[in-house]
């Protein structure tokens, strides 16, 4: 099993949080992944069965950040 752990500290945590968190049931069956919310931190878990598809996750994941901290840039 392959773990990583992504922290984002952010001043708009819970906006993040709350964007990611409803994703977190779409995993494939091999990686799984848990959000967190820890005050001002985003904490992501992945957990794979092997390096391939724990890197597509952490792939997936980190667009998914990317797209939500972009997309509140542009709100702005």
């Amino acid at each position: 099993m392959i773990e990583a752990e992504i922290v984002i500290p952010s001043d708009v945590a819970e906006i993040l949080y709350r964007s990611l968190k409803p994703e977190e049931g779409s995993q494939s069956e091999r990686s799984e992944v848990k959000v967190y919310l820890q005050e001002d931190t985003v904490r992501i878990e992945v957990r794979a069965v092997d390096v391939v598809s724990a890197r597509a996750a952490l792939n997936t994941w980190l667009r998914l950040v990317d797209v939500v901290l972009e997309t509140g840039e542009v709100l702005k």
